[in-house]
């Protein structure tokens, strides 16, 4: 679990079941946050903990590219930030 501070409030988010070695604690933070401004999109729990982990694996590997919708998806957080 996670802290996460939103819309005035702490929030408690899981973590991936498994955490890449190459996460730092500042990546599990961006993932965290990045998740939590997709739920506040009104992505479901499960559909932005999998783009918090794409986000997150897009800053560790340069060059990284998923699916059109993905990518879309991952772009539209971006231009808001």
């Amino acid at each position: 679990m996670v802290l996460v501070f939103s819309q005035g409030k702490w929030l408690n988010l899981a973590l991936p079941h498994v955490i890449d070695r190459l996460w730092s604690k500042d990546h599990i933070h961006i993932y965290a946050a990045v998740m939590q401004k997709y739920i506040e999109k009104g992505f479901s729990q499960e559909k932005s903990s999998q783009l918090g982990e794409a986000y997150v694996y897009k800053m560790l590997c340069p060059g990284l590219k998923y699916d059109r919708t993905t990518e879309m998806e991952i772009q539209s957080l971006e231009e808001k930030a």
